[in-house]
């Protein structure tokens, strides 16, 4: 199974089942720490994918947000400027 789908989650679970069954040990153990281990791997995945976003968001950020709002909040005080001669 571990050739098959040659991913090392899989690997290590038959890796751990067969060294198990040799050994005469109970299986629920090894697939209770196995489960423990897959569960902490997610976690940690997706506390790096939660690091990355910002970094991953910030040039649509610099490139769209931040011009349309400068341009929202500074076009009243450029027209009142305009409207009263102070840019001429």
């Amino acid at each position: 199974m571990a050739e098959r789908l040659a991913q090392p989650a899989v690997g290590s679970l038959v890796s751990c089942l067969i060294v198990a069954e040799q050994q005469g040990g109970a299986l629920g153990p090894v697939l209770r720490a196995q489960a423990e281990q897959r569960r902490t791997e997610r976690f940690q995945r997706a506390e790096r994918l939660a690091m990355e976003a910002p970094v991953k968001m910030l040039a649509p950020l610099l490139l769209f947000i931040f011009p349309c709002t400068f341009a929202v909040l500074l076009f009243p005080v450029a027209a009142r400027m305009l409207m009263e001669g102070w840019l001429k």
